[in-house]
């Protein structure tokens, strides 16, 4: 039998989301949308663009990069974080992703 929440929990939980600036419920909503979109994306924009035939294994190679660096990651922050001030790590993977995301957003050349 799986157990009820108490009063207490749900108390606390309502406080929680009540603490909570409109602007990060906003965030939490908008990000969800996007994970959405983007494993929408992932599985069906292979598939129109390089068609069927070996589909599995193209989502393997597109897909490999991502995978190895969120394996990585975690690692690579906490040697950077021992070897280094907490400030310094958090500093450079900042820079990363205003990098990151001016690229993604720079406008492409015409081909």
């Amino acid at each position: 039998m799986l157990a009820q929440p108490t009063g207490r929990v749900n108390g606390s939980l309502r406080r929680a989301a009540q603490a909570l600036p409109p602007a990060a419920m906003v965030f939490a909503v908008l990000h969800g949308m996007g994970n959405g979109v983007l494993a929408i994306a992932r599985g069906t924009l292979p598939m129109a663009v390089f068609g069927p035939a070996g589909y599995g294994a193209r989502l393997g190679w597109l897909g490999a990069p991502g995978r190895l660096l969120q394996a990585t990651a975690p690692f690579l922050f906490g040697r950077l974080m021992e070897s280094a001030a907490a400030s310094v790590a958090l500093a450079l993977t900042s820079a990363l992703s205003l990098a990151a995301c001016a690229a993604s957003l720079a406008p492409r050349a015409a081909r």
